[in-house]
């Protein structure tokens, strides 16, 4: 990807590490989580965003077969590792220390139209129950999908709501959460942070001290297909620093111009969003925010 910024600047995205089972999440699923522009993942580690947000992050997909939109999913199912209690209806669940549990709508699906398939989603949480779920097995079962055959065409297909009609990750909660979205004729952009206290995370560090991580690099020299998506975050184990954030968004290759959105989220909440485009600049800086933690 890009060479980034100047010296004095700094970048900052986030690589989401596997919790460890004693066996595969959801190995017995036929639908898996294509992470952009890789393969289908076995109990893909996921970020779970705010509420409703749809960022092109992990699709679901199933193996050769070339999947369009998913159109309707069930009541997810977790289990939550080193408990007895096995897979249980997240409606049926009371994590401790939670005064109430989650709606049997809690995860859902929806289309990113740029990429022509779906994402998962997840609703509001009373309280900070959502944090609960930060290395929970989930797995959402899917009742009907779309599979596109030649020529675009799609065609519905409903499953017979065995038990292996789902797909499956492993619930990761950021503390803190910066993503970099984009799509359009696939300029290549990259995100970069900088923490109070000076550091940097980028993909040339992907992580820090804090426990700050970088997600992966994306879209380099405008080979990708047109849509893509950069993060940064700070886990449930993290010290996130107090103090005032940087984070850039920068022009590596010109590729014929993109929408991007710049989110910082933390827990439930969003607390900056910065919208632009890119085309006609000259590789460099596209824009900035600072923010306070």
């Amino acid at each position: 990807m890009p060479h980034l910024l100047p010296s004095v600047l700094l970048l900052v995205l986030v690589v989401v590490l596997p919790v460890a089972c004693s066996q595969p999440c959801g190995r017995k699923c036929r639908f898996r989580l294509c992470p952009p522009g890789g393969a289908p993942t076995l109990g893909l580690p996921l970020l779970l965003r705010p509420p409703l947000v749809a960022a092109p992050g992990p699709t679901i997909c199933r193996g050769a077969e070339r999947l369009g939109y998913v159109l309707l999913v069930g009541e997810a199912l977790i289990s939550v590792p080193g408990r007895r209690a096995g897979v249980q209806a997240i409606s049926a669940w009371r994590p401790a220390r939670a005064a109430q549990g989650f709606s049997r709508f809690f995860f859902g699906v929806r289309r990113v139209r740029a990429l022509g398939q779906s994402v998962v989603v997840r609703g509001r949480a009373r309280g900070r129950a959502a944090e609960a779920l930060d290395g929970v097995c989930v797995r959402v079962p899917v009742h009907r999908y779309e599979v596109v055959r030649g020529g675009g065409k799609r065609v519905r297909v409903e499953t017979q709501r065995r038990g292996e009609d789902c797909v499956a990750f492993v619930a990761s909660v950021p503390r803190l959460l910066v993503e970099l979205s984009w799509e359009g004729q696939g300029d290549d952009l990259d995100l970069a942070v900088v923490t109070p206290s000076g550091g940097l995370l980028s993909r040339f560090r992907e992580a820090d001290e804090s426990g700050g991580r970088f997600g992966g690099d994306v879209e380099a020299g405008c080979r990708g297909n047109g849509v893509g998506n950069e993060v940064v975050s700070w886990g449930r184990g993290a010290r996130v620093e107090s103090g005032t954030y940087l984070v850039q968004v920068r022009l590596f290759a010109v590729c014929g111009g993109s929408r991007w959105t710049l989110r910082v989220s933390a827990g439930d909440r969003v607390k900056v969003v910065k919208r632009g485009r890119s085309g006609g600049q000259e590789v460099g800086l596209l824009g900035e925010i600072r923010f306070v933690v």
